[in-house]
């Protein structure tokens, strides 16, 4: 029991700091470093429309703050614009907007927890209480019927791609895993950040 109770503590503590976005694995294509390209196209593939419309602005916006000329699927084409085209009709209205450059941004999957936080804080086990039932009964009981007793964590696991037109191959890919965002405007307005960071880092983009 006080194992257990150990184990609920650390993993309360872990959510509660974590509550951001973090990447965790990113790789990139040997011998495409600083590649410069002409425009990039940002495609969002999500079920959430609101998230896909946001993170496809703000990670549009991001490169554009950075002096790269970007644009996203939503306000290029429309939502879902390539839905039902084959591939030479894709590339087509592409290559039609100058586009050289793809970065697509998927949800890859979503987990929901719940751990057990009680809501007048985190408290070690009391020896003497578990010994008897009403000290048990009693050091439990508001603990357990507090309202923050059970707290959901969400998780979120985007992957982020960049191919090249021309070649039609992947020469960046980024995962990242999102906890609990705070909303869907500060989520987005972080992933792009973190992603053109990457980005930047890894040198997969040139000016």
């Amino acid at each position: 029991m006080k194992r257990a109770l150990s184990v609920l503590v650390f993993i309360s503590l872990a959510w509660g700091s974590c509550k951001t976005t973090h990447i965790d694995h990113s790789w990139a294509a040997p011998g495409n470093e600083g590649k410069p390209f002409k425009k990039l196209l940002v495609i969002g593939m999500m079920n959430n429309q609101q998230v896909c419309e946001r993170v496809e602005t703000h990670l549009t916006d991001d490169l554009r703050s950075m002096g790269y000329n970007a644009v996203s699927e939503i306000e290029t084409y429309g939502p879902r614009s390539f839905t039902g085209l084959n591939e030479k009709q894709i590339f087509e209205k592409i290559s039609d907007k100058g586009i050289d450059a793809i970065i697509t941004i998927v949800l890859l999957h979503r987990v929901i927890e719940n751990a057990i936080i009680p809501g007048k804080g985190i408290q070690p086990p009391i020896p003497d209480a578990y010994n008897r039932f009403f000290g048990y009964y009693s050091t439990t009981f508001n603990k357990v019927y507090s309202k923050d007793y059970f707290q959901e964590s969400s998780s979120y696991f985007y992957e982020c791609n960049l191919y090249d037109v021309l070649s039609q191959k992947l020469i960046y890919s980024v995962q990242t895993t999102s906890i609990n965002p705070v909303s869907i405007q500060s989520f987005a307005h972080e992933y792009g950040k973190f992603v053109v960071k990457d980005m930047l880092r890894r040198k997969v983009i040139g000016r």
